[in-house]
C-alpha cells in the first residue's frame, strides 16, 4: 500500500471515530430511552385517615376589672393574674406553658360608664389529671368566657401521626395507580411527581364554662370531667406515575 492510500485510510478512520463520538453525544443529549418527552402518565390521589388521642389541653381564661380609677383597676388585675400564675405553678404547670396575652396589663377601654381593663392567659397542660385540677381551680377565679380546655396535639405527636398517615396515603396512591394501569393493559412506571395535600382533624370545642360569678356555679359544673376523645388526622397525596 502506497503512502497516499495509507493517508486516506488514516483519514477515514479519524472521520469514523469523530462520527461515532458525535452519535454517542447526540444519544446522551436526546435520551431516547426517556421517550423524548412523550411519556404517558396517570395521576392518582392517595388518602389516609387515622384516629389519635390529643396529648395537650389548652385553657384560655380571660379576666376583667372595672372601676373609675384606671391605675387602681390595672393594679388589681395585675395582682389577680400574678396570684393565678403562682397557683398554677404550685399545681404543677410549667412556667413555660403559661402565656400572657399582653405583657403590660395596659389593655383597657371605657365602656361609657367606667374604666375597663382585661387580660387573658393561655395555659397548656399535657397531663389529663393535671388538666382536671387546673380546670377546677380556674373555676374559682371568676373567669370570663370559656375555660373548659380544648384538646390538641403537641408538635411531636402531630408530626409522628402525620408521618404514619402520609406513608399510608402513598401506599394507597400506589395501589390505585397499579389498578388503573392494569385496567389499561399497561404497567406502572416510576414516580414523576408527588404533592402533599395534608388535611387535618377538626378540633372539638367543648361547651363553655365560666363567664359568671364562681360562687354561683353548681357543684356539677365545677367537677366537669376533662375528656379528650379521639380526633381524625387526614392526609392526601397527589402522585403522578409513568405508565408503559
Amino acid at each position: 500500500m502506497n503512502m497516499k492510500n495509507q493517508k486516506m485510510l488514516v483519514d477515514l478512520r479519524i472521520v469514523c471515530a469523530v462520527l461515532i463520538v458525535a452519535i454517542i453525544a447526540m444519544i446522551v443529549i436526546w435520551k431516547p430511552w426517556n421517550g423524548n418527552g412523550t411519556e404517558r402518565t396517570i395521576s392518582v390521589s392517595g388518602d389516609s385517615s387515622q384516629k389519635a388521642e390529643p396529648d395537650e389541653y389548652q385553657f384560655s381564661p380571660m379576666y376583667q376589672e372595672k372601676g373609675s380609677d384606671r391605675t387602681a383597676i390595672q393594679k388589681s388585675l395585675a395582682d389577680k393574674i400574678n396570684t393565678i400564675i403562682v397557683k398554677l405553678r404550685e399545681l404543677g404547670v410549667a412556667e413555660s406553658d403559661i402565656t400572657l396575652a399582653s405583657s403590660t396589663y395596659d389593655n383597657w377601654y371605657n365602656d361609657g360608664t367606667s374604666e375597663v381593663t382585661s387580660n387573658s392567659l393561655t395555659v397548656i397542660v399535657s397531663n389529663k389529671e393535671l388538666s382536671q385540677k387546673v380546670q377546677d381551680y380556674l373555676l374559682t377565679t371568676a373567669p370570663q368566657g370559656q375555660i373548659t380546655p380544648y384538646p390538641t396535639f403537641s408538635k411531636e405527636k402531630r408530626k409522628k401521626v402525620e408521618e404514619e398517615v402520609r406513608s399510608q396515603a402513598i401506599t394507597d396512591a400506589k395501589k390505585k395507580a397499579e389498578r388503573t394501569a392494569s385496567e389499561l393493559g399497561m404497567k406502572l412506571g416510576k414516580v414523576v411527581t408527588i404533592t402533599d395535600q395534608q388535611g387535618g382533624g377538626i378540633m372539638p370545642m367543648y361547651g363553655a364554662v365560666g363567664g359568671g360569678d364562681a360562687k354561683t356555679m353548681s357543684v356539677e359544673t365545677s367537677t366537669l370531667p376533662v375528656l379528650a376523645g379521639k380526633q381524625d388526622i387526614n392526609y392526601t397525596v397527589e402522585v403522578v406515575y409513568e405508565i408503559k
